[in-house]
């Protein structure tokens, strides 16, 4: 190769030559060392921290900032991640909740559309119930007619006085109005001049009488108690379901 040297054809120009550089392999210098080695080598960087401290100070406040924040968030974080499947299971209940809500809403209506088949029934037959309770011994009762507005009665009585008792009786009903009991016909029959509303009559003095008057209705709970009283067990059974849900749903 040196046969092929042209730079020797040149005065200014110096040859290159090759030098094995021996690398040096400490093993007890570390890298803290080699550092503060290199910053010794520039005397004039440790004058510049000194000196120009404007350069630094803001970006390491800045990052001293950041880390604190960082470390400060790491709480919150641990805990959302900690709690995050009980918020879950919370949204699965709040909204089941809210679907049954909606469902007791709805049943609520539907209940108040038929409420009125079970809150103001035709009180037949409690009406029945207390109107045998204020028959006398003398009364013999030929018909009667009752819906929830009121009733009228067609009956023989076999004298005046079984009459009065009669009419009290009626005014001690609790299903009826005492201040809206009218007589609207009332018959003194002898033999000759036998009554249309019965074919047998007492004696020859009975007493034909027509009565009317208005129905009182009586409180949920009074009718429930009302019912069991007079053994009817399946009014008395649907009237307590009824006002166990109304207190269920209120």
């Amino acid at each position: 190769m040196t046969d092929y040297n042209f730079a020797k054809n040149y005065e200014n120009i110096k040859d290159w030559e090759f030098k094995n550089q021996s690398v040096s392999k400490n093993v007890s210098e570390n890298y803290l060392d080699q550092f503060l080695d290199l910053i010794k080598s520039y005397p004039n960087l440790i004058l510049l921290i000194k000196t120009q401290k404007i350069l630094f100070v803001p970006t390491l406040f800045v990052l001293a900032g950041v880390v604190f924040v960082e470390i400060v968030s790491l709480v919150p974080t641990i805990n959302i991640k900690r709690l995050e499947s009980k918020h879950f299971e919370y949204e699965d209940k709040v909204n089941a909740l809210n679907e049954i809500n909606l469902d007791r809403e709805n049943k609520f209506e539907i209940l108040k559309k038929h409420s009125s088949l079970l809150s103001n029934p035709s009180p037949s037959y409690l009406f029945g119930f207390y109107l045998q309770e204020s028959l006398p011994k003398n009364v013999q009762l030929l018909d009667y007619i009752v819906d929830n507005s009121g009733f009228k009665i067609n009956a023989n009585i076999s004298d005046l006085v079984s009459t009065n008792k009669f009419i009290s009786l009626l005014l001690e009903n609790k299903l009826i109005d005492k201040e809206s009991i009218k007589i609207n016909r009332i018959i003194n029959q002898s033999s000759n001049n036998q009554s249309s509303f019965s074919e047998q009559a007492f004696t020859d003095d009975s007493i034909a009488i027509e009565i009317s008057g208005k129905i009182l209705h009586l409180p949920l709970k009074e009718r429930i108690e009302s019912s069991k009283s007079s053994n009817d067990l399946g009014n008395y059974k649907k009237l307590s379901n009824y006002y166990n849900l109304l207190e269920l749903i209120r």
